[in-house]
């Protein structure tokens, strides 16, 4: 008897944990041709099958997703799929991951621990199966969807017909406050030509228009990047996945991505300033850069193509929006633009907690000064177990707070001090006699604490706490030390007067 059919046989409640296999399941447009269907969701239509050709790889099957994201592999096999169940607590978790990196997952495994009724059916599947939780489910499923060959895969007529048609450009050209790269509601904005261009760092700004609408105004930011740090980027992603670097490594590539670009945008509208209220981001990368096309967008394309910029090197576009009281203006007079880059982050020291009145030394990767951390005190702490309302779940409350000085000092914002491990993870208050004492819904790290009081020589304090635990923290936390800098300097660029 196969694992799946002695799954088929538990005394479980399938519906809450997603996973039925007793539910009348239809054949929608997107179900492969071949498809073995195993369970469904309930939801949406979801469903989950092997599919004939592909051995006994587990599929998603969402019919709600667009034309050609409905169907991705999500396990090796059916065992596979059981243990990322109880390591993940959600076939939900499973099925939208691969519209996820590595962070995201976690926050969603966090912030939907498991019910009562799937915790009873993940300790039958412990028990009677045998099921283990699965050590790190993300990377399992990046490194299958990664590598899968999506070509591989055949469908009926009807779901080659409900693909959208390829180079189908909008029906007209017009940005509104409301809408994305594609128009939204109402009525298109007035373009008003700048057509600006300037340097900042090493990339080369287009700021070809200003769209004048109803309550506020748009703004397209075209930057376009370096090919050889592109080209660089997806070497090393080539090379190695993220999902397999460590923490200071993962930082370190993120902060390096020339295609991260994080910035602040204030306009000032005839000596109005009006901040930035969201927006829509976007990226160009031609084929040659990137290996593959799927970085080569339709509505980037239409963007590039419509203020005549070249296609053929690589783009970020930012449309943002800024918004003002009252009604539809007339033109300005006067339209000045200031940009602020975000903060980028670099991991300069990991340290056990030192003694009181010891500490650590380190240098600013950026301005090369030496810092010297000192510990003034150190002190457990408890918090209030009734500030985490889940009804099942018991939340670990423990922590060490460090309160210390910086010499010289840096800003608040400037720095971070977290501990590195994860904290103890929420556990079931009332545990089943199988044995299970935790489920994964990720550690609990407790919010950054800010000090303003000075030592005894007027030195600024901070503080900083560590993940929670169940118990008083018995060795010394282990501690990672970020600091912030802002690496190009601010604008004030004109584009009208």
């Amino acid at each position: 008897m196969t694992l799946y059919q002695k799954f088929k046989m538990l005394n479980i409640d399938f519906a809450a944990i997603e996973l039925d296999p007793a539910v009348e399941t239809e054949r929608y447009f997107c179900t492969p041709v071949g498809a073995r269907i195993l369970a469904a969701a309930g939801v949406d239509g979801i469903h989950y099958c092997t599919i004939r050709g592909q051995g006994e790889t587990v599929f998603a099957v969402n019919p709600m997703n667009l034309p050609g994201e409905n169907v991705y592999p999500i396990a090796a096999d059916f065992e596979q799929l059981l243990q990322m169940l109880l390591a993940a607590g959600s076939m939900a978790a499973i099925e939208q991951a691969h519209r996820w990196d590595e962070e995201q997952f976690s926050q969603f495994v966090a912030e939907n621990p498991p019910t009562a009724a799937q915790q009873e059916a993940f300790a039958v599947l412990r028990d009677k199966l045998g099921i283990t939780p699965l050590p790190q489910p993300f990377s399992a499923l990046y490194r299958l969807q990664e590598r899968f060959d999506y070509g591989q895969l055949h469908f009926s007529k009807a779901y080659y017909e409900a693909l959208p048609a390829q180079d189908t450009p909008p029906a007209e050209w017009r940005v509104t406050l409301e809408g994305g790269f594609r128009p939204g509601r109402g009525k298109g904005g007035r373009e008003i030509p700048v057509n600006r261009q300037f340097a900042w760092g090493d990339e080369l700004w287009h700021l070809p228009a200003v769209h004048l609408c109803s309550g506020g105004a748009v703004v397209d930011f075209c930057i376009r990047l370096r090919e050889d740090r592109v080209r660089e980027r997806f070497y090393r992603e080539r090379e190695r996945a993220e999902s397999l670097l460590s923490w200071e490594q993962r930082l370190t590539r993120r902060r390096e991505d020339p295609m991260q670009i994080g910035f602040g945008a204030e306009l000032c509208w005839d000596g109005e300033a009006l901040r930035a209220r969201g927006g829509c981001y976007g990226t160009w990368i031609p084929w040659q850069l990137a290996g593959d096309e799927s970085w080569m967008g339709e509505d980037e394309k239409w963007i590039l193509q419509h203020y005549g910029l070249d296609l053929t090197r690589p783009w970020v576009i930012s449309r943002q929006r800024f918004l003002w009281e009252g009604g539809r203006r007339e033109a300005p007079r006067s339209l000045r633009l200031r940009l602020e880059r975000e903060h980028s982050s670099f991991f300069v020291a990991r340290f056990d907690t030192p003694a009181v009145h010891d500490g650590v030394t380190f240098t600013h990767p950026v301005t090369g000064r030496e810092h010297r951390l000192t510990v003034c005190e150190i002190k457990q702490n408890s918090l209030d177990a009734a500030a985490f309302a889940a009804e099942d779940l018991e939340f670990p409350t423990h922590c060490t707070v460090l309160t210390f000085r910086l010499e010289p000092d840096l800003p608040g914002e400037s720095f971070s001090l977290s501990d590195s491990s994860g904290g103890d993870r929420p556990r079931p208050k009332h545990p089943d006699p199988h044995g299970r004492r935790a489920m994964w819904v990720g550690g609990m790290a407790v919010p950054r604490m800010r000090v303003s009081a000075t030592d005894d020589r007027g030195a600024p304090l901070h503080a900083a706490a560590s993940s929670l635990s169940f118990e008083p923290p018995q060795q010394p936390v282990n501690w990672q030390l970020v600091v912030r800098e802002k690496l190009l300097p601010d604008l004030e660029v004109a584009l009208l007067g």
